[in-house]
């Protein structure tokens, strides 16, 4: 009976083993096969947030409108001009 467990424990670390290192074979397959992308740059700078004066809604400078040293979410906005105080 000990001899049958021993025979029995051994083939189920054998298959647990080979499929361990099966799955750490096919993770380097595919990991070899991406394409690298080592010269691409990584955007770490960031940009200034400003408030529509109409609306208030927030978004990056570069989006924004500028008009009277006020800036605006849309065009439309910018010609409604900056809503008053409540």
């Amino acid at each position: 009976m000990g001899k049958t467990l021993f025979w029995i424990v051994a083939f189920l670390g054998g298959l647990l083993a080979t499929r361990v290192l099966a799955q750490l074979a096919a993770k380097k397959m595919h990991n070899d096969s991406l394409p690298k992308q080592a010269n691409t740059p990584r955007v770490s700078e960031t940009e200034a947030m400003v408030r529509c004066a109409h609306c208030g809604v927030h978004l990056p400078g570069s989006e924004a409108i500028t008009k009277e040293g006020m800036s605006f979410c849309s065009q439309a906005h910018a010609s409604l001009g900056p809503r008053a105080p409540r």
